[in-house]
Protein backbone atom coordinates (compact mmCIF):
# COMPACT_ATOMS: atom_id res chain seq x y z
CA UNK A 1 0.00 0.00 0.00
CA UNK A 2 1.44 3.33 -1.04
CA UNK A 3 2.32 5.84 1.68
CA UNK A 4 0.53 8.97 0.50
CA UNK A 5 1.57 10.90 3.60
CA UNK A 6 5.18 10.69 2.44
CA UNK A 7 4.21 11.46 -1.17
CA UNK A 8 2.41 14.59 0.02
CA UNK A 9 5.36 15.53 2.24
CA UNK A 10 7.77 15.10 -0.68
CA UNK A 11 5.54 17.34 -2.80
CA UNK A 12 5.92 20.09 -0.20
CA UNK A 13 9.67 19.47 -0.02
CA UNK A 14 10.30 19.53 -3.78
CA UNK A 15 8.22 22.71 -4.02
CA UNK A 16 10.48 24.17 -1.32
CA UNK A 17 13.61 23.09 -3.19
CA UNK A 18 12.58 24.74 -6.45
CA UNK A 19 11.17 27.86 -4.79
CA UNK A 20 14.29 28.19 -2.64
CA UNK A 21 16.53 28.04 -5.70
CA UNK A 22 14.43 30.69 -7.46
CA UNK A 23 14.48 33.21 -4.61
CA UNK A 24 18.11 32.57 -3.63
CA UNK A 25 19.47 35.67 -5.35
CA UNK A 26 16.63 38.02 -4.46
CA UNK A 27 18.02 41.08 -2.66
CA UNK A 28 15.04 41.52 -0.30
CA UNK A 29 14.87 40.69 3.41
CA UNK A 30 11.64 38.69 3.02
CA UNK A 31 13.30 36.46 0.42
CA UNK A 32 16.21 35.79 2.74
CA UNK A 33 13.80 34.99 5.59
CA UNK A 34 11.82 32.50 3.47
CA UNK A 35 15.04 30.98 2.15
CA UNK A 36 16.36 30.38 5.66
CA UNK A 37 13.10 28.78 6.82
CA UNK A 38 13.09 26.49 3.78
CA UNK A 39 16.67 25.41 4.36
CA UNK A 40 15.90 24.55 7.96
CA UNK A 41 13.75 21.62 6.86
CA UNK A 42 13.71 20.70 3.17
CA UNK A 43 16.86 18.57 2.79
CA UNK A 44 16.83 17.04 6.30
CA UNK A 45 13.26 15.91 5.68
CA UNK A 46 14.12 14.63 2.21
CA UNK A 47 16.85 12.54 3.85
CA UNK A 48 14.25 11.22 6.29
CA UNK A 49 11.89 10.26 3.44
CA UNK A 50 14.72 8.53 1.58
CA UNK A 51 15.60 6.58 4.72
CA UNK A 52 12.05 5.26 5.00
CA UNK A 53 12.18 3.63 1.58
CA UNK A 54 15.87 2.73 1.54
CA UNK A 55 16.96 -0.82 0.81
CA UNK A 56 20.39 -2.20 0.03
CA UNK A 57 20.46 -3.51 -3.51
CA UNK A 58 23.77 -2.96 -5.29
CA UNK A 59 22.15 -3.15 -8.72
CA UNK A 60 19.56 -0.49 -7.82
CA UNK A 61 22.25 1.67 -6.23
CA UNK A 62 24.15 1.65 -9.50
CA UNK A 63 21.11 1.97 -11.78
CA UNK A 64 19.19 4.62 -9.82
CA UNK A 65 21.94 6.58 -8.05
CA UNK A 66 25.48 6.15 -9.37
CA UNK A 67 24.48 6.09 -13.04
CA UNK A 68 22.27 9.23 -12.94
CA UNK A 69 24.83 10.96 -10.73
CA UNK A 70 27.59 10.50 -13.31
CA UNK A 71 25.29 11.32 -16.24
CA UNK A 72 23.85 14.50 -14.71
CA UNK A 73 27.21 15.57 -13.31
CA UNK A 74 28.65 15.60 -16.83
CA UNK A 75 25.54 17.20 -18.36
CA UNK A 76 25.26 19.92 -15.71
CA UNK A 77 28.95 20.84 -15.88
CA UNK A 78 28.81 20.98 -19.67
CA UNK A 79 25.55 22.98 -19.57
CA UNK A 80 26.78 25.55 -17.05
CA UNK A 81 30.05 25.94 -18.96
CA UNK A 82 28.10 26.76 -22.09
CA UNK A 83 25.44 29.00 -20.64
CA UNK A 84 27.80 30.96 -18.34
CA UNK A 85 30.77 30.87 -20.72
CA UNK A 86 33.09 29.43 -18.07
CA UNK A 87 35.35 26.40 -17.97
CA UNK A 88 34.56 24.18 -15.01
CA UNK A 89 36.50 20.93 -15.02
CA UNK A 90 34.49 17.83 -15.88
CA UNK A 91 34.92 15.56 -12.84
CA UNK A 92 32.81 13.30 -10.62
CA UNK A 93 34.46 13.62 -7.20
CA UNK A 94 32.88 16.93 -6.20
CA UNK A 95 29.16 16.97 -6.98
CA UNK A 96 27.89 19.95 -8.90
CA UNK A 97 25.29 21.90 -6.94
CA UNK A 98 22.17 19.78 -6.26
CA UNK A 99 23.76 16.48 -7.32
CA UNK A 100 25.31 16.07 -3.87
CA UNK A 101 22.11 14.36 -2.78
CA UNK A 102 22.54 11.40 -5.13
CA UNK A 103 26.08 10.77 -3.93
CA UNK A 104 25.01 11.16 -0.31
CA UNK A 105 22.32 8.52 -0.83
CA UNK A 106 24.97 6.10 -2.07
CA UNK A 107 27.04 6.61 1.07
CA UNK A 108 24.02 6.37 3.37
CA UNK A 109 22.89 3.08 1.86
CA UNK A 110 26.34 1.60 2.28
CA UNK A 111 26.53 2.87 5.86
CA UNK A 112 23.37 1.09 7.00
CA UNK A 113 24.50 -2.05 5.17
CA UNK A 114 28.05 -2.18 6.54
CA UNK A 115 27.47 -0.99 10.12
CA UNK A 116 25.53 -2.94 12.78
CA UNK A 117 21.97 -1.75 12.27
CA UNK A 118 19.73 -4.67 13.17
CA UNK A 119 18.64 -4.66 16.80
CA UNK A 120 16.80 -1.77 18.42
CA UNK A 121 19.82 -1.08 20.64
CA UNK A 122 22.16 -0.91 17.63
CA UNK A 123 19.83 1.45 15.77
CA UNK A 124 19.44 3.84 18.68
CA UNK A 125 23.18 3.76 19.39
CA UNK A 126 24.07 4.48 15.77
CA UNK A 127 21.44 7.24 15.60
CA UNK A 128 22.89 8.95 18.70
CA UNK A 129 26.45 8.63 17.34
CA UNK A 130 25.34 10.08 14.00
CA UNK A 131 23.80 13.13 15.70
CA UNK A 132 27.02 13.71 17.64
CA UNK A 133 29.13 13.32 14.48
CA UNK A 134 26.88 15.75 12.58
CA UNK A 135 27.77 18.41 15.14
CA UNK A 136 31.48 17.75 15.64
CA UNK A 137 32.28 17.33 11.92
CA UNK A 138 32.04 21.10 11.65
CA UNK A 139 35.27 21.34 13.65
CA UNK A 140 37.22 19.68 10.83
CA UNK A 141 38.22 22.17 8.14
CA UNK A 142 39.27 19.37 5.76
CA UNK A 143 35.74 17.95 5.38
CA UNK A 144 33.65 19.86 2.87
CA UNK A 145 32.32 19.60 -0.67
CA UNK A 146 34.72 16.85 -1.80
CA UNK A 147 32.63 13.67 -2.21
CA UNK A 148 29.98 15.70 -0.36
CA UNK A 149 31.40 14.19 2.85
CA UNK A 150 30.29 17.03 5.10
CA UNK A 151 26.66 16.78 4.03
CA UNK A 152 26.77 12.99 4.21
CA UNK A 153 27.62 13.28 7.91
CA UNK A 154 25.44 16.30 8.71
CA UNK A 155 22.23 14.83 7.26
CA UNK A 156 22.93 11.17 8.09
CA UNK A 157 20.86 11.27 11.32
CA UNK A 158 17.71 12.11 9.40
CA UNK A 159 18.28 9.27 6.92
CA UNK A 160 18.85 6.85 9.81
CA UNK A 161 15.75 8.14 11.60
CA UNK A 162 13.68 7.46 8.49
CA UNK A 163 15.18 4.00 8.10
CA UNK A 164 14.52 3.17 11.75
CA UNK A 165 10.94 4.30 11.31
CA UNK A 166 10.60 2.01 8.29
CA UNK A 167 11.87 -1.02 10.14
CA UNK A 168 10.32 -0.50 13.57
CA UNK A 169 7.43 1.87 12.87
CA UNK A 170 8.26 3.48 16.21
CA UNK A 171 7.83 7.05 15.03
CA UNK A 172 4.76 6.12 13.01
CA UNK A 173 3.19 4.52 16.07
CA UNK A 174 3.83 7.63 18.12
CA UNK A 175 2.37 9.93 15.46
CA UNK A 176 -0.58 7.65 14.75
CA UNK A 177 -1.35 7.48 18.44
CA UNK A 178 -1.56 11.22 18.79
CA UNK A 179 -2.70 12.40 15.38
CA UNK A 180 -6.04 14.09 15.02
CA UNK A 181 -8.86 11.71 14.22
CA UNK A 182 -12.53 11.77 15.01
CA UNK A 183 -12.51 8.22 16.36
CA UNK A 184 -9.75 8.65 18.95
CA UNK A 185 -10.55 9.45 22.54
CA UNK A 186 -10.50 12.93 24.02
CA UNK A 187 -7.26 12.29 25.88
CA UNK A 188 -5.29 11.45 22.74
CA UNK A 189 -6.88 14.32 20.84
CA UNK A 190 -5.81 16.65 23.61
CA UNK A 191 -2.25 15.27 23.59
CA UNK A 192 -2.11 15.63 19.82
CA UNK A 193 -3.18 19.25 20.10
CA UNK A 194 -0.48 19.88 22.68
CA UNK A 195 2.23 18.34 20.49
CA UNK A 196 1.08 20.36 17.51
CA UNK A 197 0.88 23.51 19.62
CA UNK A 198 4.45 23.00 20.87
CA UNK A 199 5.68 22.57 17.29
CA UNK A 200 3.85 25.68 16.10
CA UNK A 201 5.10 27.77 19.02
CA UNK A 202 8.67 26.58 18.41
CA UNK A 203 8.44 27.41 14.69
CA UNK A 204 7.02 30.85 15.51
CA UNK A 205 9.82 31.44 18.01
CA UNK A 206 12.49 30.42 15.49
CA UNK A 207 10.84 32.60 12.85
CA UNK A 208 10.88 35.56 15.24
CA UNK A 209 14.56 35.04 16.09
CA UNK A 210 15.49 34.74 12.41
CA UNK A 211 13.51 37.83 11.38
CA UNK A 212 15.24 39.89 14.06
CA UNK A 213 18.73 38.68 13.15
CA UNK A 214 18.61 38.48 9.35
CA UNK A 215 21.61 40.73 8.85
CA UNK A 216 23.75 38.52 11.08
CA UNK A 217 22.79 35.18 9.53
CA UNK A 218 24.94 33.64 6.85
CA UNK A 219 22.72 31.39 4.76
CA UNK A 220 25.70 29.09 4.13
CA UNK A 221 25.37 27.98 7.78
CA UNK A 222 22.40 25.90 6.62
CA UNK A 223 24.14 24.11 3.75
CA UNK A 224 25.96 21.55 5.89
CA UNK A 225 29.00 21.88 3.66
CA UNK A 226 31.35 24.17 5.56
CA UNK A 227 33.36 23.92 8.74
CA UNK A 228 32.63 26.34 11.56
CA UNK A 229 35.93 28.11 11.06
CA UNK A 230 35.47 28.57 7.32
CA UNK A 231 32.31 30.70 7.49
CA UNK A 232 32.28 31.84 11.10
CA UNK A 233 29.67 29.93 13.05
CA UNK A 234 29.67 27.25 15.76
CA UNK A 235 28.30 23.96 17.01
CA UNK A 236 25.42 25.63 18.90
CA UNK A 237 24.08 27.12 15.68
CA UNK A 238 24.24 23.73 13.93
CA UNK A 239 22.60 22.07 16.94
CA UNK A 240 19.84 24.68 16.80
CA UNK A 241 19.34 23.98 13.08
CA UNK A 242 19.15 20.23 13.76
CA UNK A 243 16.57 20.65 16.52
CA UNK A 244 14.55 22.98 14.28
CA UNK A 245 14.58 20.37 11.50
CA UNK A 246 13.29 17.72 13.92
CA UNK A 247 10.46 20.01 15.02
CA UNK A 248 9.50 20.68 11.40
CA UNK A 249 9.54 16.91 10.79
CA UNK A 250 7.18 16.31 13.69
CA UNK A 251 4.95 19.17 12.56
CA UNK A 252 4.61 17.91 8.99
CA UNK A 253 4.01 14.31 10.05
CA UNK A 254 1.20 15.50 12.30
CA UNK A 255 -0.59 17.76 9.83
CA UNK A 256 -0.12 16.03 6.45
CA UNK A 257 -2.88 13.52 5.73
CA UNK A 258 -2.22 10.00 4.49
CA UNK A 259 -4.59 10.56 1.58
CA UNK A 260 -4.12 10.67 -2.15
CA UNK A 261 -4.43 14.10 -3.76
CA UNK A 262 -4.09 13.53 -7.54
CA UNK A 263 -1.80 16.44 -8.44
CA UNK A 264 0.04 16.83 -5.14
CA UNK A 265 0.68 13.14 -4.56
CA UNK A 266 1.90 12.69 -8.14
CA UNK A 267 4.35 15.56 -7.66
CA UNK A 268 5.68 13.86 -4.54
CA UNK A 269 5.91 10.53 -6.34
CA UNK A 270 7.90 12.23 -9.13
CA UNK A 271 10.11 14.30 -6.84
CA UNK A 272 13.40 12.77 -8.00
CA UNK A 273 12.88 13.62 -11.67
CA UNK A 274 11.79 17.13 -10.70
CA UNK A 275 14.84 17.45 -8.46
CA UNK A 276 17.28 16.40 -11.19
CA UNK A 277 15.72 18.39 -14.04
CA UNK A 278 14.63 21.67 -12.48
CA UNK A 279 18.22 22.88 -12.10
CA UNK A 280 18.54 23.47 -15.84
CA UNK A 281 15.54 25.81 -15.76
CA UNK A 282 16.91 27.60 -12.69
CA UNK A 283 20.26 28.17 -14.42
CA UNK A 284 18.53 29.63 -17.48
CA UNK A 285 16.35 31.90 -15.35
CA UNK A 286 19.39 33.13 -13.41
CA UNK A 287 21.49 33.68 -16.51
CA UNK A 288 18.86 35.90 -18.12
CA UNK A 289 17.73 37.59 -14.86
CA UNK A 290 14.12 36.92 -15.76
CA UNK A 291 12.78 38.45 -12.55
CA UNK A 292 15.01 41.54 -12.51
CA UNK A 293 12.21 43.85 -13.67
CA UNK A 294 9.40 42.14 -11.80
CA UNK A 295 7.29 44.32 -9.52
CA UNK A 296 6.38 41.32 -7.37
CA UNK A 297 9.25 38.82 -7.78
CA UNK A 298 8.27 36.48 -4.96
CA UNK A 299 4.72 36.11 -6.29
CA UNK A 300 6.03 35.55 -9.82
CA UNK A 301 8.58 33.01 -8.56
CA UNK A 302 5.84 31.23 -6.64
CA UNK A 303 3.80 30.83 -9.84
CA UNK A 304 6.85 29.71 -11.84
CA UNK A 305 7.68 27.16 -9.13
CA UNK A 306 4.20 25.66 -9.36
CA UNK A 307 4.46 25.49 -13.16
CA UNK A 308 7.91 23.85 -13.01
CA UNK A 309 6.96 21.11 -10.57
CA UNK A 310 3.66 20.36 -12.31
CA UNK A 311 5.22 20.17 -15.78
CA UNK A 312 8.26 18.15 -14.68
CA UNK A 313 6.07 15.66 -12.81
CA UNK A 314 4.22 14.63 -15.97
CA UNK A 315 4.59 11.10 -17.32
CA UNK A 316 5.72 12.37 -20.72
CA UNK A 317 8.73 14.01 -19.03
CA UNK A 318 9.44 10.76 -17.23
CA UNK A 319 9.38 8.84 -20.50
CA UNK A 320 11.60 11.40 -22.26
CA UNK A 321 14.25 11.39 -19.51
CA UNK A 322 13.99 7.79 -18.32
CA UNK A 323 17.31 6.70 -19.83
CA UNK A 324 19.08 9.62 -18.16
CA UNK A 325 17.62 8.98 -14.71
CA UNK A 326 17.74 5.17 -14.76
CA UNK A 327 20.36 2.88 -16.28
CA UNK A 328 18.80 1.76 -19.59
CA UNK A 329 20.51 -1.58 -20.10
Amino acid sequence: MRNYKIDNLKAILIFSVVFGHLIENNPTAISKFIYIIIYLFHMPLFAYCSGIFSTYNIKKIFNNLIYPYVVFQIIYLFFVNQINNINLQIQITTPYWLLWYLLALVFWKFIIHLLPFNSKKEKITLLIISFILSIIVGLDTTVGYYLTLSRVIVFLPFFLLGNINKNTNYLSNVINKFKLKKNINYSNRKISNYILLICVLFILMISYLISNNLANINIAWLYGSYSYQTIGYNSLIRLGCTISSLVFLCFFLLVIPNKKFPVISNIGKSSMQIFLLHGFLILIIREFNLFSNSLHPIFDQLIITLLIIIVLSQNIIKKMTKHLIEYPF
